[in-house]
């Protein structure tokens, strides 16, 4: 497919809905259903978030010992 011109002349845009077939409004939007959940959410906002997102564990802490040795050399 190739862009061959752009319509810009509103007169020009409803003829040529018009004899294909399409209507020349737009449709009608639907309201939205909720609000986004971080908006719903107490305290949110910009001076603080109600969601926390820090780590549940200390991402620079040595990790765990597992309590036994565990060898990788091939047999």
């Amino acid at each position: 497919m190739r862009l061959i011109a752009f319509l810009t002349e509103l007169a020009s845009i409803r003829t040529l809905l018009a004899h294909l077939g399409e209507p020349i409004t737009p449709p009608v939007l639907a309201p939205r259903a909720r609000a986004p959940p971080e908006l719903e959410a107490a305290g949110a906002g910009p001076s603080g978030s109600a969601f926390d997102q820090s780590l549940p564990w200390d991402p620079t802490a040595a990790p765990p010992d597992p309590g036994f040795s565990f060898d990788q050399t091939p047999n």
